[in-house]
């Protein structure tokens, strides 16, 4: 027992904490992709031991999996896509890795359709004040707040998109040891 222990100490390896830069090697989209997609990358970013012997060569293969993907609603609801490494290759030899989630989240819609049911009001109040006085202004304030958040919901969703080529960066969960 206590020579793993040992080999666990004097082994190249991961420890937690440590940060693994990756490219991704194809587009994630929230609005495509799934829970459990898989997805590929290399490592953008050698990592070396504390004698500067490199442990993980740039370019080393990695692999991922999205655990979560929610997709934006055209009103609320953000977009986000949690994604996992759980495989890595160095030199030719495959191990198997933790991560923390690496997340992105899309922009929140509350701001957009305020402002768009906001200005229709304005808008509206305006158009109905010349057009009939006060009663016309009235009017025109909520047909204008209709016809506002109406855009809201016809301009749409706002997704995760991540391309391909994108550089992310990953902190390991568990130590790994490479031999």
């Amino acid at each position: 027992m206590l020579s793993g222990l040992i080999l666990a100490e004097t082994a190249p390896s991961l420890f937690p904490g440590d940060l693994l830069t990756i490219r991704l090697n194809q587009e994630l989209n929230s609005g495509k992709n799934q829970a459990g997609n898989r997805f590929q990358g290399v490592v953008e970013t050698a990592i070396t031991g504390s004698n500067g012997q490199v442990l993980v060569p740039k370019g080393s293969l990695v692999d991922g999996y999205l655990r979560e993907v929610a997709t934006s609603g055209r009103v609320a609801g953000r977009a986000e896509l949690q994604m996992y490494l759980d495989a890595i290759t160095v030199n030719g030899k495959r191990y198997s890795i933790t991560t923390q989630p690496e997340v992105r989240t899309g922009p929140g819609h509350t701001k957009r359709n305020a402002m768009m049911t906001g200005g229709g009001a304005v808008a509206g109040t305006v158009i109905g004040a010349i057009a009939g006085g006060g009663k016309g202004a009235a009017i025109g304030a909520a047909t204008g707040a209709a016809a506002g958040a109406g855009g809201a919901v016809a301009t749409g969703k706002k997704e995760v998109l991540i391309p391909a080529e994108t550089v992310l960066t990953f902190k390991v969960r568990d130590q790994l040891i490479l031999n």
